[in-house]
């Protein structure tokens, strides 16, 4: 358990781990041939999902587009919502079952190793969860992380280093030894780590409000000014006044003003009209969107007063903001 590991001067992640007293373990293996689907029911506690061999692909209602997962890539879901696993997007979702009836059992067992699907191309699915002290249910840290963190994909550094990490767990698992189980759970802990790690230092910095990565998870595991964070990312475009984001992190007016300030270095409503303005820029980064629905996607009524605001965030009107990027794209 990570709040366990003796420290001198925690930074922020060991931090919040520590106080969310954090455990990870291995819950299965299967072994999957095409066509099969399985569907994750929402679970009250984070879970992954690792590929060894072979592919799959994950589903999400919060998500736009399936995530594909090559061997020695992992997907985690932090807030634990539900998901379908399949072979391919062409899978129908009618073949899917439970995935507790595919995999449950022990997996520090060798006796045991769950199989399921059609007799086609084979993958290797390992499925693992992260249960947290239910005294930090609703921990803002948590719900501040995507639905989703994909793993390995693209991430050179990463990539060999989760290849030795899932050897040594399908070692441990295919001839489980005394210290297996807690050998297993210490890894996924870390493999936790280094994916939360791998996020944040990708956050472009007008999602951390121009932070640096550090300083976002000081401010995100905060108790008050976290949720405050939260709720401004959840909806941005919501009328907030640092009246009701002190309401959110449950402080008097001066007093959130104050701490969130210190914490995240600007005041609040410079944060949120940084993180709209990240997420008008989004909106018309896509060509086929109009400037009134990037001045909707952030807040705004009127389009002139986003038109202003965005020009005083980017040295440039939005209409010529998209018009360049298209051209840059087409050139």
């Amino acid at each position: 358990m990570l709040s366990d590991v003796p420290t001198g001067e925690d930074d922020p992640l060991t931090t919040i781990l520590k106080d969310l007293r954090l455990e990870g373990a291995i819950h299965s293996r299967a072994q999957l041939t095409a066509r099969w689907a399985l569907q994750a029911s929402e679970r009250p506690f984070a879970t992954f999902f690792a590929v060894t061999q072979g592919d799959a692909v994950i589903e999400m209602e919060a998500l736009d587009a399936p995530v594909r997962l090559g061997a020695g890539e992992v997907a985690i879901r932090p807030q634990g919502d539900a998901a379908l696993l399949k072979d391919a997007p062409s899978t129908s979702d009618r073949r899917a079952v439970d995935i507790a009836e595919v995999t449950g059992g022990c997996p520090l067992q060798p006796s045991h190793e769950a199989r399921h699907g059609g007799g086609g191309a084979e993958t290797t699915l390992i499925v693992g969860n992260y249960e947290y002290d239910s005294a930090t249910d609703g921990h803002p840290f948590f719900d501040a992380l995507p639905p989703l963190l994909h793993v390995g994909d693209g991430q050179d550094d990463l990539a060999s280093w989760l290849e030795t990490t899932l050897g040594v767990i399908e070692t441990e698992m295919a001839a489980p030894r005394p210290g297996s189980e807690l050998a297993t759970g210490r890894l996924t802990e870390v493999l936790l780590i280094r994916s939360i790690r791998a996020f944040v230092d990708d956050l472009p910095a007008g999602r951390r409000g121009g932070l640096e990565p550090d300083d976002w998870l000081r401010a995100i595991a905060d108790p008050h000014v976290g949720r405050a964070l939260t709720a401004m990312h959840d909806d941005p475009a919501r009328s907030w006044t640092v009246e009701a984001l002190a309401g959110e992190a449950l402080l008097s007016r001066t007093a959130f003003a104050e701490r969130f300030n210190r914490l995240v270095g600007e005041p609040p409503i410079e944060h949120l009209t940084r993180l709209r303005m990240h997420r008008a820029r989004q909106v018309l980064l896509d060509s086929d969107r109009t400037v009134g629905e990037a001045a909707a996607a952030a807040g705004y009524q009127s389009v002139s007063s986003f038109s202003k605001a965005f020009k005083r965030w980017s040295d440039m009107p939005p209409g010529a903001f998209q018009k360049s990027n298209a051209e840059d794209r087409r050139s």
